[in-house]
């Protein structure tokens, strides 16, 4: 075995469990859904552009979480503005501090990524990687996560790399992955386990059934610090989320609420006439939902509330050829709407998947925002 490198990924046991479990359970309940991308996808070469930014190093210290996701937002403010020819350089050291990170036990993924979104980071020459001071003006020089998402399955990793930009990983690393071949796909075939990595995933390959990863120990590893590992290799995909982080400059749809198409990523088309329910058979945010038709109808149906499980509102008949959309409010501080109809949400992001599940029903899988304490609930919806 030749030289060894640093890692940092800091996973406790319970919620590497949790983790396993929850992606199992999210790829059975999005089985159904069609998710959209293309065979091939590589952020290096999207029309003869690159958009990814330099491999970086770093070096002896166990802060690859900030390496990983900085990697991911450098990219995004080049895809976002789409000038490629842009070389944001943001301070992984900054954002390190900021998150919690230690260079000798590491870091985790969720305090990283709330640092990301307040304060943020500035770039590097504001606060150099290992260096012991920040400039004055820091404050003025940030870049910021507006939110980031956790997509607990391979093809929602997938849509998102090929519509928005790359994603945020974790893997097991095991001594091979040190001394990988450059010219091949890795998979892992010997060696003993060194830990957990954080990563940056910016490509896929369905043809060869690989991803394209970034990794931060420099240029002189991989292929010029990058490289293609196979699926349901290292746990990517089963043991670790993926995160997709929009940044605050991230471009919002303008304009009033958009109009309904006819028939929403999500909606229902109903096939039989007959009268139509929706009851609550998960929940787990802490704040009520409130439930509404806004096609064929405008009709607010009601209320769920943590610890109603079984609770049923009535929405009435529908007609055969009718489309049902349904509209989801959450009873927060700040109340957020989101629609089965994906494009008419902020971003024209799904956060309401329909999953087909028996004859005349429905569940409605509810991903907010894709984190542990903000995302899942699903109702079922009846037409008899």
């Amino acid at each position: 075995m030749g030289k060894t490198y640093p890692l940092g990924l800091d996973i406790p046991p319970e919620e590497m469990m949790k983790t396993r479990v929850d992606m199992a359970a999210a790829n059975v309940l999005l089985k159904a859904v069609l998710f959209k991308y293309p065979s091939q996808w590589d952020w290096r070469n999207v029309s003869g552009k690159n958009f990814l930014t330099s491999v970086k190093d770093q070096q002896t210290c166990g802060s690859c979480v900030a390496f990983a996701i900085c990697g991911a937002a450098e990219a995004r403010k080049k895809i976002d503005s789409q000038e490629a020819g842009q070389n944001p350089d943001l301070s992984e050291w900054f954002l390190f501090q900021r998150g919690g990170g230690s260079c000798s036990t590491g870091s985790q993924f969720n305090p990283m990524l709330s640092a990301l979104k307040n304060p943020g980071t500035p770039d590097e020459a504001c606060c150099p990687y290992l260096g012991s001071s920040t400039c004055v003006d820091w404050a003025n020089r940030v870049t910021k996560a507006a939110g980031y998402t956790i997509l607990k399955t391979a093809v929602q990793a997938k849509e998102w790399i090929a519509t928005k930009g790359p994603v945020v990983a974790g893997m097991e690393v095991y001594t091979d992955f040190f001394d990988l071949d450059c010219n091949e796909i890795y998979t892992q075939r010997y060696g003993d386990f060194a830990g957990y990595h954080a990563i940056c995933l910016f490509g896929f390959d369905e043809v060869n059934r690989c991803w394209h990863l970034k990794n931060s120990w420099s240029k002189a590893w991989g292929a010029d610090g990058c490289c293609r590992i196979a699926y349901d290799q290292c746990g990517i995909g089963s043991s670790f989320y993926f995160y997709g982080i929009d940044l605050s400059s991230s471009p919002v749809p303008p304009g009033p609420t958009p109009t309904p198409s006819v028939l929403g990523t999500d909606d229902i088309k109903v096939t039989n006439a007959g009268n139509m329910t929706v009851k609550l058979t998960q929940m787990k945010v802490a704040y009520p939902l409130t439930v509404s038709l806004y096609k064929p109808k405008d009709k607010e149906l009601g209320t769920f509330s943590k610890g109603e499980l079984g609770k049923v509102l009535n929405a009435g008949p529908v007609g055969k050829g009718d489309i049902v959309g349904l509209k989801i409010v959450t009873g927060e501080g700040s109340p957020r709407t989101f629609y089965t109809d994906g494009p008419m949400n902020p971003g024209k992001y799904r956060y309401l998947f329909t999953l087909p599940y028996g004859y005349r029903k429905w569940n409605i899988l509810g991903e907010l925002e894709g984190r542990p304490d903000h995302g899942e609930f699903v109702v079922e919806v009846s037409i008899k």
